[in-house]
């Protein structure tokens, strides 16, 4: 599919009333990604053991409590954690659009792959709170806000999102780190994995990892609906703000694709980024980075 066509559609979407209803119904019935396959299942599962391995080569997770920046459509990864032997996940979104079908399609996964041990468990979209606090130790915090959680201070032992910080805006991540500062207890960990890359690389293999940074801000604004929002930061924009809001590197992992010079040799970038960085800054198309207070 040509990037430019899921561009209208998703703009489309956004205008009507009804927007997140619209995009599920296209992911289910036209992309067909929901509900969730069994490989999307275990790409999930093995990113929430990443995090996990960070945090419990960190501390006991023994009466820890995990907090999950935008928890998404089904869950997946907040009910991994919540066979890992956590207290309680904390799972907030923006959005309050999980799906009780969504969620029981993971349950079912894990059951399947022996993860829990009970023969079977049916969440009911009018219960789903109440099934999810009692069954997995799950608290939803949805809708939420990353700004102000509710949180009491040092109330939090583990923090973790998955592709999230590249779709924030970017006046909106100063408060979101300070509020994980507040949050999160001084012997306390962070595991984010940021996505870099063109998103619509992914359903468009004429446009390479690189492709949105051909575009100055004016055009690119055509090509960015607010259903798949992504700022464009590049990896030292988000260290300089985890280093603003009193957090420092402990370990970080830089990815880039085979083939990146010539990649970048071949569609020129705009001057809002060549003019910035580095190529070998611009290169990076994902990280996945470990932060710990500064004390």
């Amino acid at each position: 599919m040509n990037f430019r066509i899921k561009c209208i559609m998703q703009t489309i979407f956004g205008m009507l009333p009804n927007s997140e209803q619209m995009n599920y119904i296209a992911q289910k019935y036209i992309s067909r990604n929901l509900p969730p396959s069994r490989q999307m299942y275990h790409s999930k599962f093995i990113q929430a053991m990443e995090h996990h391995k960070s945090f419990v080569a960190h501390k006991s997770v023994d009466n820890a409590i995990v907090y999950e920046i935008e928890c998404g459509w089904h869950l997946a990864m907040a009910l991994v954690f919540s066979t890992l032997g956590y207290n309680r996940i904390k799972a907030l979104d923006v959005n309050d659009h999980i799906r009780s079908e969504l969620v029981n399609t993971i349950v079912r996964y894990l059951r399947e792959d022996g993860k829990i041990s009970v023969s079977t468990i049916d969440i009911k979209e009018n219960k789903m709170k109440g099934m999810l606090e009692d069954e997995f130790r799950i608290d939803l915090l949805i809708p939420g806000d990353s700004t102000q959680t509710g949180m009491d201070d040092q109330s939090v032992d583990f923090i973790y999102s998955q592709e999230v910080f590249e779709h924030i805006e970017p006046v909106l991540l100063t408060p979101i780190m300070n509020e994980c500062h507040r949050v999160l207890k001084d012997d306390g960990l962070i595991s984010f994995y940021i996505n870099y890359a063109d998103h619509y690389c992914s359903i468009d293999k004429k446009i390479t990892p690189y492709n949105f940074l051909r575009y100055d801000d004016k055009k690119w604004k055509k090509y960015n609906p607010c259903l798949h929002y992504v700022n464009r930061l590049r990896h030292k924009d988000f260290l300089k703000i985890f280093q603003e809001t009193g957090f420092k590197v402990v370990e970080e992992t830089v990815y880039r694709p085979n083939g990146w010079e010539q990649m970048l040799k071949k569609f020129p970038l705009s001057e809002k980024f060549s003019d910035i960085y580095t190529l070998d800054e611009i290169s990076i198309t994902s990280a996945r980075i470990i932060l710990q207070k500064r004390l």
